[in-house]
């Protein structure tokens, strides 16, 4: 009966103390960073001894460190060989050096006040890597008078899930989650000169790239340039021919001036040279007759 009772009693107790300890604290690191685990136990007594356990995801649960009332403390080199676990503050402090991937997972601090009381806190540690430089993909679809009209695609090669991508540009910003955010544009003249800002982050780190809309969209500066262009084009097709011909008929007409004048010259040089002539011979008749 009696043990029937003290079964009862524990049963009891475990379900106060898990019903007391509440959701577990989320707390996110970096790869390679250190973090503290600290509890924010509200505790009125000197801590008899506390003890660290941690379950990774999927596995089983571990103790990794422990505190005593004599003041010592020491973590367990065979779950932690690198020595990367400390305490502090009575145990109630777990640093993390050098953060690992393999840290993921629920902590535990169970601590033992000098009445024997217990008290736990519960941390949701999740480690992340940091954001590598997205890169950005343009695909110009088509331009036309008015509008050109672009894909822009932000990625990251990284095998993170659920990452957030932001496409910022002007007073507009756009989000969606995954490896990878597609937006596509049609952009007015005051846009083709904006700047396209690409946002990747994670709750611990971020990182950004930014591009312009490819120069091809330049061409619809003022609305009118691309028309003005072709209207251009085209009057130089027409023209330059025109301008051809009428050189090549001022040439010719040109060089026939120029023969007329000569032919003309000639005549006058002959009919010069006959009334010589004759004037010599109207003297020979003259001398001849006296």
């Amino acid at each position: 009966m009696l043990k029937a009772v003290a079964e009862i009693w524990v049963i009891a107790l475990v379900l106060h103390v898990w019903g007391e300890q509440g959701t577990p604290l989320h707390l996110n690191g970096l790869l390679s960073q250190a973090i503290n685990l600290t509890s924010d136990l509200n505790v009125t007594q000197p801590v008899r001894d506390s003890f660290w356990y941690f379950t990774p995801s999927g596995r089983r649960k571990k103790r990794i460190c422990e505190f005593r009332n004599d003041k010592t403390h020491h973590c367990d080199k065979w779950n932690d060989p690198r020595e990367r676990f400390e305490l502090y503050n009575d145990g109630m402090t777990l640093e993390i050096k050098s953060v690992m991937l393999e840290d993921s997972g629920i902590f535990e601090l169970l601590v033992t006040l000098q009445d024997r009381t217990t008290e736990t806190s519960l941390f949701n540690f999740t480690v992340y890597e940091p954001v590598p430089s997205p890169k950005i993909n343009i695909t110009l679809e088509n331009v036309n008078a008015d509008r050109c009209n672009i894909t822009l695609y932000c990625f990251v090669m990284s095998s993170a899930p659920m990452l957030s991508f932001v496409w910022k540009y002007g007073n507009q910003e756009r989000e969606s989650y995954g490896n990878g955010f597609r937006i596509e544009l049609s952009l007015t003249p005051k846009d083709s000169s904006m700047e396209y800002h690409c946002l990747v982050r994670n709750p611990v780190s971020q990182n950004m790239a930014s591009v312009l809309p490819p120069q091809n969209c330049s061409i619809i500066h003022n609305g009118q340039s691309r028309n003005k262009y072709y209207i251009m084009l085209s009057l130089l097709i027409i023209v330059f021919p025109l301008a051809v011909w009428f050189v090549i008929v001022m040439n010719r007409t040109t060089k026939k001036g120029e023969v007329s004048a000569q032919t003309e010259r000639t005549y006058y040089e002959v009919e010069d040279l006959s009334s010589q002539k004759m004037s010599n011979v109207q003297v020979m008749t003259m001398f001849i007759v006296f």
